[in-house]
């Protein structure tokens, strides 16, 4: 079990800078002293936990922002959402930093090098800088996010500990890395203790009696003798997030970076859930206040990240902004598990015919001239044939469709059925008269409006053509409804 910290350094100004590199002095502050700050005012002097009015007088010009640690924990959680990309074990440890179980993964990702190249991505597409710390425990993982050091330099290219120099990493740590109470961290330091190995190699007994019980169990679970359970990121029945601007995006293109943030989110959660969407909407609040809406059905229900973002282009490529964007969001309600692969009439085309990409064209189609532009047969549930099939909207089905009928049907159905002239007790087509080969099929339906009653045939013309009649058993009148290929 390989546990990975990551620990969010910069999280209080990142929740709410909704410009992600200003170029401007920006601090965030939390009972008159400075929280976080961004390059330009550290450049200017202005550190953590000084106090307001001792930074302003530094930098005149900064810029401050009260600290909302409720936008923190919903920033928090949507890194946690996209972290299921990697791994189904994902631990919020607020107020910064998560947990990834990341052993079971890295064979699937082609090794640590390949899953931290990765992870470091999805940090930048995110803005947020961060200290990572790899161990075999979840509170030594976190420990060594203050270490200062890259996980892979006491890590094998299999994902296993180099004890030695991770050892000597873990005892070199200071003792204000702990996550333990600040008062407790001054008593161990007055009692001349400075590194954390220093706290190892007291007597367990000696450190419970003195310093409390809670501290003995926490280094326990530093070095592993203890269980360290994790409770999992609990996600919600649907999907909905909405990242600001600072500055309004005047560019459907613009929009392209955020949008894939929010992708990765959601392709997170959908893998998290095990599940695929049916349709994005995106929401695109305009300078002016006005929101509009981007609705973009998928033709099958899927959770492939490149083919969502793909989607995302040709729908942002066809809007016409009357205002910038000053918000951008994207909900996900239509949720489907993934289906298991069924028979299509496509396969029978033979082995050339590729449904999935058919199905990714009709998307593409969709996103580029709307909606309502893609349309597919579905069965309906009806007896009389004419009313059997319908042209309904590109997308995956809401209901179960009905079971077709095993008798064989014509693949040409004409628009309505067309009266046959009788000669000699025989249904004739053009004068030529047809020779019944297969039937009757009786059908019967509409008894509550306009009661119909027919037997069909299979039958066949001198000239060789196969067609679909029917006899309509109220009026004793031929009709021909169908051809056959």
């Amino acid at each position: 079990m390989l546990w990975l910290g990551i620990r969010c350094l910069d999280l209080p100004l990142a929740a709410l800078a909704a410009d992600p590199a200003p170029d401007y002095p920006l601090a965030v502050v939390e009972r008159q002293r400075i929280c976080a700050c961004n390059a330009a005012a550290a450049a200017a002097g202005v550190a953590a936990a000084q106090p307001v009015a001792s930074a302003l007088a530094l930098c005149p010009a900064l810029d401050t922002l009260p600290r909302d640690p409720r936008r923190e924990m919903t920033a928090l959680a949507a890194l946690g959402m996209a972290c299921h990309n990697f791994t189904p074990r994902v631990a919020l440890r607020p107020p910064a930093a998560l947990l990834l179980e990341i052993g079971g993964s890295l064979k699937l990702f082609g090794g640590p090098d390949a899953i931290f190249a990765k992870l470091r991505a999805m940090l930048d597409l995110h803005h947020l800088p961060a200290a990572l710390g790899a161990a075999g425990s979840p509170a030594a993982a976190l420990l060594l996010t203050h270490a200062d050091r890259d996980p892979l330099d006491y890590l094998d290219r299999h994902g296993g500990i180099r004890r030695q120099a991770f050892a000597e990493l873990l005892d070199g740590l200071p003792l204000g890395a702990l996550d333990c109470p600040q008062a407790l961290r001054e008593t161990l330091a007055q009692a001349g203790l400075r590194t954390l190995g220093a706290l190892f190699e007291l007597p367990g007994k000696t450190l419970g009696r003195r310093y409390g019980r809670d501290l003995l169990q926490y280094l326990q679970r530093i070095q592993g003798r203890r269980p360290d359970p994790q409770p999992p990121l609990v996600l919600p029945p649907e999907f909905r997030h909405t990242l600001e601007f600072g500055l309004g995006v005047e560019a459907a293109e613009m929009l392209l970076f955020p949008a894939r943030r929010l992708l990765q989110e959601l392709g997170g959660y959908l893998r998290a859930r095990q599940l695929c969407c049916g349709s994005l909407h995106w929401r695109l609040t305009l300078e002016d206040g006005t929101v509009t809406e981007l609705p973009l059905r998928l033709s099958h229900p899927r959770s492939d990240l490149q083919h969502l973002l793909e989607l995302t282009r040709l729908g942002f490529a066809g809007l016409l902004l009357p205002a910038p964007v000053t918000a951008l969001g994207l909900d996900c309600r239509d949720l489907h598990p993934p289906a298991s692969p069924q028979p299509d009439l496509l396969v029978a085309l033979g082995p050339a015919a590729d449904v999935h990409t058919l199905q990714t064209l009709c998307d593409r189609l969709g996103a580029r001239l709307g909606p309502e532009a893609i349309r597919r047969p579905l069965a309906c549930d009806e007896h009389l044939p004419e009313r059997a099939g319908i042209l309904a909207p590109s997308g995956p089905a809401g209901h179960s469709e009905p079971t077709l009928p095993q008798a064989q049907r014509p693949l040409w159905l004409l628009e309505s059925p067309q009266p046959l002239m009788v000669h000699d007790c025989q249904p004739c087509l053009a004068g030529n008269p047809l020779v019944l080969e297969s039937g009757p099929e009786r059908i019967e339906g509409d008894w509550w409006r306009t009661p119909a009653s027919r037997d069909y045939y299979q039958a066949r013309s001198s000239h060789g053509r196969r067609c679909w009649v029917y006899w309509d058993r109220r009026s004793g009148a031929w009709f021909l409804h169908g051809l056959f290929g």
